[in-house]
């Protein structure tokens, strides 16, 4: 995935929308495929493709979903995100993992943030 450039952040900018982390849980796809529309963004895969990565496996890393088989989880990933690490570092500390495996825990994260609003719950702070 390429960085958002500055040119592509302006756009955003000028298009009254702030960061991928304060856009409304619908618009953030839609975000995502206006950068790919100008080339910010590599968008080669369709959300199916990249959900079709993070799976439950019985018997694996207790019935959690895992990314691609391995014993990664989509927790893993997105608290090292979250904790600060770049893509790089996550790609580095888990070398069985691809670039796309980040873009799908970020688009599953994403649909589960979707799915918990649409059912009223929210995860509070610890």
């Amino acid at each position: 995935m390429k960085p958002v450039s500055a040119a592509c952040a302006r756009m955003l900018r000028s298009e009254g929308r702030g960061p991928a982390g304060a856009w409304p849980i619908s618009t953030i796809e839609d975000g995502l495929l206006r950068l790919a529309r100008r080339g910010c963004y590599d968008w080669s895969m369709n959300a199916s493709e990249l959900l079709a990565r993070i799976a439950a496996e019985p018997g694996k890393m207790g019935g959690k979903p895992v990314i691609r088989g391995r014993r990664i989880t989509p927790s893993m990933v997105l608290t090292m995100l979250a904790n600060g690490a770049s893509r790089e570092a996550v790609l580095e500390a888990y070398p069985a993992l691809e670039p796309k495996d980040i873009d799908a825990c970020l688009l599953y994260a994403a649909r589960l943030s979707d799915a918990a609003a649409e059912g009223g719950r929210t995860v509070a702070a610890e």
